[in-house]
């Protein structure tokens, strides 16, 4: 039987990949002097079923303007969170390539 994914498991494989990269993720909005100010450089998961899945957002500035750094193709949770961990699995080899040449 295959594993079923939900919005839910795709946010949690996008936070994941957040922390791994060291970038803010969630709460991406905080009240200041009685207005709402993004984050700059927080990370968000979109979610919208109709158009096909969800992708990351990052915060570009104040007024909560948006980037898709890893384009704006929205995947179904299973296929997203299979693309996080082959990303987290990149990073991890770069990372020990770069300790062991140190």
């Amino acid at each position: 039987m295959a594993d079923r994914y939900t919005k839910k498991n795709a946010e949690q494989c996008a936070e994941r990949l957040a922390t791994t990269l060291g970038k803010k993720f969630g709460k991406c909005w905080i009240r200041v002097d009685g207005k709402n100010v993004a984050q700059i450089g927080c990370w968000q998961y979109d979610h919208n079923s109709i158009y096909g899945g969800g992708v990351i957002e990052e915060i570009m500035n104040e007024g909560g303007g948006i980037d898709q750094p890893f384009g704006s193709r929205r995947l179904k949770p299973d296929t997203f969170c299979v693309a996080v961990n082959m990303a987290e699995k990149a990073v991890h080899i770069d990372r020990e390539k770069k300790r062991k040449s140190e």
